[in-house]
């Protein structure tokens, strides 16, 4: 299997569990020990598993930018979940808007079988019988493991984290070695050092989103964009949390760089 359609990701928590301390395991207890692995598939740029809750199979986005799991709104209603409002309010792309949330009673995930699973609930998705993504799992839940997104397979695999470091990578002895941070927030998240046009930012590595966008204020000010002479198209976009839109444009840079990766244009 080509190791250039495969892509590995360290479970979000892996660097926090480090920073606590990582208790000694004998030789034997190094190999990966698999928890879980789901049928995944790609609809509009988005990374769907299938999962079942509470006996109805519906499918979830794999979102690393997301810090909390989110259920769609038609599919608690169609479980008829009691909903609790919560304190606070939930913040996405594009704006926020009052937390509610449920308790699942089952969510199995492949061979694994979670009871009384909470999520927050939002409205910007489906209800499990319209064809569009039931919820969302975010580093609340995927944190928890080590967890590898292979394309060539289409499988998302789980691990559990009681092996020894860096022996995560199984399929081939040469792989690319990507830094990050999970950042000082209540949940972890894929904080990563990148470089547009020789100019290094600060960015975040979500599966979640559509496209890769660099803030508005941060392409004025690092890159010296500006968009009122810039003659590019606008598009709108949104996000979970509310139900606005906002206007982005869509620009090519000269070039970008992930650690030793370079790309020509982005």
């Amino acid at each position: 299997m080509s190791r250039s359609k495969r892509w590995a990701l360290r479970a979000l928590v892996v660097c926090i569990a480090a920073t606590f301390g990582r208790p000694a395991l004998a030789a034997e207890g190094c190999s990966l020990k698999q928890a879980a692995s789901l049928p995944m598939h790609i609809v509009h740029n988005e990374i769907l598993v299938d999962v079942t809750i509470d006996d109805l199979p519906v499918s979830f986005i794999i979102d690393t930018g997301a810090g909390t799991s989110l259920i769609g709104r038609g599919l608690v209603e169609r479980l008829k979940l009691p909903v609790k409002a919560q304190r606070g309010s939930m913040y996405g792309v594009a704006g926020g808007a009052q937390a509610y949330a449920a308790v699942v009673r089952t969510l199995q995930m492949g061979q694994m079988v979670a009871h009384n699973q909470p999520f927050f609930i939002e409205d910007n998705f489906g209800d499990g019988q319209d064809r569009r993504p039931a919820g969302i799992f975010g580093a609340d839940l995927l944190g928890s493991y080590d967890f590898e997104i292979d394309f060539a397979a289409a499988k998302l695999n789980l691990y559990l984290r009681d092996h020894c470091p860096d022996r995560v990578v199984y399929w081939d002895d040469e792989y690319f070695k990507l830094p990050f941070s999970p950042g000082n927030g209540p949940t972890p998240r894929i904080n990563i050092s990148v470089s547009v046009d020789g100019h290094p930012l600060h960015g975040i590595l979500d599966t979640g989103a559509y496209h890769t966008a660099i803030r508005l204020a941060t392409a004025r000010a690092k890159l010296n964009y500006d968009e009122t002479t810039a003659g590019d198209p606008t598009l709108t976009f949104g996000g979970v949390a509310s139900m606005a839109h906002r206007v982005g444009y869509k620009h090519h840079f000269l070039s970008w760089n992930l650690a030793q990766s370079h790309c020509a244009t982005l």
